[in-house]
């Protein structure tokens, strides 16, 4: 029986989408949500940060650059706070018991440990379409969660998912 879900989103639009998958599943069930947005430093949504100060070469004002940096990166984190809490009331609104954290690390690493650390029944999870060459170098959060994770994975493929497979089968 799912008690605990875990929901993994990580700020795109497809977010949504997963979001309303998971709350349709624990209306069903009764279950509770708990939402997780795991970053990394060298995500390409965080890591530019790290390039918009310019190079410094005076050693003085590097402690500037950073402090810019560090300025930069708690703007992040209080935007992703923010984003969690939204969907926590959207979640709440239709009556759901919700909860969200955010964490530093590899998402696919945090996911597993999150959902072993609180016991969660299932995972709920997107994916962004990575095939090819770039999933093999950048690898696939999705399928090192469904290989890893101690308990039930549910993927959501994503409406915008399945206009890129439906436009690649076409030609």
């Amino acid at each position: 029986m799912v008690k605990k879900i875990l929901v993994a989103l990580d700020r795109t639009e497809n977010s949504q989408q997963v979001l309303e998958e998971a709350i349709a599943i624990a209306k069903a069930t009764g279950a509770s949500l708990t939402l997780l947005h795991a970053f990394s430093f060298f995500d390409p949504e965080y890591a530019d940060i790290a390039y918009q100060y310019p190079n410094m070469k005076v050693p003085l004002l590097q402690d500037e650059a950073v402090m810019f940096y560090l300025e930069q990166w708690q703007t992040i984190e209080k935007a992703s706070q923010e984003y969690l809490h939204h969907h926590a009331e959207q979640a709440q609104a239709q009556g759901v018991t919700t909860d969200y954290i955010q964490q530093l690390g590899h998402p696919e690493q945090i996911i597993c440990e999150v959902a072993k650390q609180r016991s969660i029944d299932l995972i709920v999870i997107g994916r962004r379409g990575r095939r090819g060459l770039s999933e093999i170098l950048l690898g696939s959060v999705s399928n090192y969660v469904m290989h890893h994770a101690q308990c039930s994975v549910l993927v959501v493929q994503t409406e915008s998912e399945k206009i890129d497979v439906g436009e690649k089968e076409d030609q």
